[in-house]
């Protein structure tokens, strides 16, 4: 089912934002399962070797290319410009209206500004902030300070496994704020079921922390 997920997101899908966030969570869960000194200095080195393949082969450097390449048109997806000036347009209306950011837009989750269209789903964590201003730290920042928390104390703790697995969860999470945030209608679910798998691990690590000792 994993090789099939992959296959569905590099082939079909092809959306770049998750190939960042879930690549980046798989070299996270490489790196800190082995806990051995020894073992992780040879996964760091493979993680080494095959960041500098890519580099050499310009798979990497093609990729930024499609992301920020202003000459590609938007249907073919050279989206990243447009979400960065999304981005300065949204900050901007939160300096303005630090309270309530644009509001909530007839429009529905976009916002027409003299700038142009802006979604603000497609810009991630600062697109929330546009649109409902400082509450955008209170309801979706708590809840990542409460899971980089829970990460902390299990690795404290020596709970490497769950810690290593929740560890994944949180670089998605953050990796996704940038841009394909699961805040919204289509992907809000995920919150509460991740605040659970993230609350269930904790008080299971703390448990076993607890016998152990």
């Amino acid at each position: 089912m994993f090789l099939y997920g992959l296959f569905v997101m590099v082939v079909i899908e092809q959306t770049r934002g998750y190939f960042i966030a879930i690549f980046g969570a798989i070299a996270v869960l490489i790196l800190c399962y082995n806990r051995n000194s020894k073992k992780f200095c040879i996964t760091f080195c493979l993680v080494i070797i095959g960041i500098i393949i890519l580099l050499k082969t310009n798979v990497i450097g093609g990729f930024l290319s499609s992301v920020l390449d202003s000459s590609e048109s938007y249907e073919k997806g050279a989206t990243g410009l447009i979400r960065l000036r999304g981005m300065a347009v949204f900050w901007e209306a939160f300096k303005r209206n630090p309270l309530f950011g644009l509001g909530f837009q007839t429009t529905g989750d976009n916002a027409i500004t003299q700038s142009g269209i802006f979604y603000f789903n497609d810009d991630g964590f600062v697109g929330i902030v546009g649109q409902i201003g400082i509450w955008a730290f209170i309801i979706y920042g708590m809840m990542l300070l409460r899971f980089t928390y829970i990460v902390a104390k299990l690795f404290k703790i020596k709970q490497y496994t769950k810690g290593t697995q929740l560890l994944g969860f949180l670089v998605y999470l953050f990796l996704t704020s940038i841009s394909l945030i699961c805040y919204w209608n289509t992907t809000c679910m995920l919150c509460p079921i991740l605040w659970a798998i993230f609350e269930v691990g904790y008080h299971k690590g703390m448990t076993s922390c607890a016998i152990n000792s």
